[in-house]
């Protein structure tokens, strides 16, 4: 393909050594030119596998995790949802991302919550905020959240755990009190 396109071009291929080991391998091939000609190319390869299973244990404990995990951008919208967004919200992962999660906020929460994301932004952690997410059904779920940002400050990587069960008794017992 490279020959005939003049192009670089990339692949992945699995080779099994003598042990009987699969390894991956990613290919990257380029074309030597000489005078508007393909004449070669250069190929460098490099052993991609534990990259790849590091990749899928990550996403494997993402998925799996009763937390709410998530990547978000300082634009307002996510970029990245565990399962544990849809169980607890009721929303599809799609419906989440398609919308900026701040509609989804509690309208009493939302400048709070605003003032957080501008304090990720400038690359500040987060930790221990809590606000109302409003749910399919249309009830809201108290969340309390951990985030940090990325370098960039156009990225957040955060956990959120709903504590209105938590938040329901702590009412209950001020109330009994």
């Amino acid at each position: 393909r490279v020959f005939a396109t003049a192009e670089p071009d990339r692949y992945e291929a699995a080779h099994v050594g003598e042990d009987g080991e699969t390894s991956l391998w990613d290919t990257r091939v380029s074309p030597v030119m000489r005078d508007g000609e393909v004449v070669g190319v250069i190929q460098i390869s490099s052993n991609v596998t534990e990259r790849r299973q590091a990749a899928a244990e990550r996403d494997r404990l993402f998925d799996l995790s009763m937390d709410m995990l998530c990547v978000a951008g300082t634009d307002g919208y996510f970029k990245r949802l565990n399962p544990a967004f849809e169980y607890t919200l009721g929303y599809s992962v799609e419906e989440l991302m398609a919308r900026p999660f701040v509609e989804f906020v509690h309208p009493d929460d939302r400048a709070r919550t605003q003032a957080v994301i501008e304090r990720l932004a400038q690359g500040e952690p987060v930790i221990d905020f809590d606000n109302r997410y409003r749910c399919r059904d249309g009830s809201f779920r108290w969340l309390s959240w951990r985030a940090s940002p990325d370098r960039t400050g156009r990225l957040m990587y955060a956990t959120a755990r709903d504590v209105t069960q938590k938040r329901s008794l702590e009412q209950l017992l001020v109330h009994s009190q």
